[in-house]
């Protein structure tokens, strides 16, 4: 067990480096992560403060792994890539309830995502922590058959983009109610499941754009309709829709020169088609 007696900072220089803590981590202040390599968070209760990644990754493959407190992503003016990688144990669910607070940066990319940590790989997890964006974020899912589900609710008017391996057992889930707490873009590269207001209320939501070939699949009792936010489909492109049990009835025309398919059980209704 590691106890701090102030704050601390742990600065992984190379960008290939990689840092391992095993141990838990005690002490009421906060732990600053600097340099461009990467520190594993293994140690299971930890109960430190708070952590800020300012540059690299941090990952972890326990739940209590990275303490008791907020933590923040990014630089306020920063142009620093950082990374949140959550693994798992075999069989099981690593799930981060802190809240997590993305600084305004100034340029890079913010991810969180759903991937190997040291030899730990990924599993079904979840971030139940609420999300305060002050920059756009990427939700990445990079495993075939594992989701991450984001189920906090997520807050402000930045963009988020959905990546991954672009097939329908990776995907990313966004499940908390953000009716009236998010009204951002949204950009889909890989598999969304979304439950109903969970990208926002129709009336203040952002733009929805396919950024790549890929799913937007209606999960739980969800019959949202979102086509006014939906963004012309570009040539080359397919958008599938799964309404996955749903009927879901489209007030407004699709745009664009790609492909359209609709996918799963339920109805898709496009009254303005």
């Amino acid at each position: 067990e590691l106890t701090l007696g102030a704050d601390g900072n742990f600065n992984v220089v190379n960008s290939s480096a990689v840092l391992s803590i095993i141990e838990p981590i005690d002490g009421a202040f906060t732990i600053t992560k600097t340099g461009a390599g990467a520190l594993h968070f293994f140690g299971n209760a930890s109960s430190f403060s708070g952590l800020v990644v300012e540059n690299g990754l941090v990952g972890t493959s326990r739940g209590t792994g990275l303490g008791s407190g907020e933590v923040t992503l990014g630089q306020t003016g920063g142009t620093n890539n950082v990374t949140l990688a959550i693994s798992g144990q075999s069989g099981g669910t690593t799930t981060i309830a802190n809240d997590i607070n993305v600084l305004a940066q100034a340029s890079g990319t913010i991810t969180i995502s759903n991937t190997t940590v040291g030899d730990q790989i990924a599993q079904n997890n979840e971030v139940s922590g609420d999300i305060a964006l002050g920059y756009g974020l990427t939700i990445n899912s990079n495993r075939a058959n594992r989701s991450l589900t984001v189920s906090g609710m997520i807050t402000g008017s930045e963009t988020l983009t959905i990546t991954g391996i672009n097939t329908t057992t990776a995907n990313v889930v966004i499940s908390g109610n953000n009716a009236t707490s998010f009204t951002g873009d949204v950009v889909l590269s890989a598999p969304l499941f979304f439950e109903q207001d969970s990208l926002g209320q129709n009336a203040t939501g952002g733009d929805i754009t396919f950024a790549a070939s890929t799913s937007l699949v209606w999960r739980g009792a969800n019959t949202q309709d979102l086509s006014a936010r939906i963004q012309p489909i570009a040539g080359g492109l397919t958008a599938t829709f799964n309404t996955n049990g749903n009927d879901v009835t489209f007030a407004n025309g699709l745009g664009g020169d790609g492909g359209v398919t609709k996918a799963g059980l339920g109805t898709l209704t496009l009254d303005a088609a």
